[in-house]
């Protein structure tokens, strides 16, 4: 199990990963910033994450069956 101690520190916009965990043809809106977080968020964590979601905008436009923008496994709460 990764903890946050073993996870590289990002020096700045320019070292930021470039594996993605949230992909492009997301159906939130354009310029939206929850998936903007929510791919840097991924990218700061690494590829061994697990999102876990509440129901919301991030959970109604993004997780249409066989269309989904998560690269890593996503879990929906209630």
């Amino acid at each position: 199990m990764t903890s946050v101690q073993d996870l590289p520190q990002i020096q700045g916009v320019k070292n930021i990963p470039l594996a993605e965990g949230y992909t492009s043809g997301h159906r939130t809106c354009q310029g939206c910033e929850s998936a903007l977080v929510m791919r840097l968020m991924i990218k700061a964590a690494g590829q061994r994450t697990i999102v876990v979601g509440s129901t919301g905008c991030m959970y109604v436009a993004n997780t249409t069956y066989y269309s989904t923008p998560w690269v890593v496994p996503w879990m929906h709460t209630q």
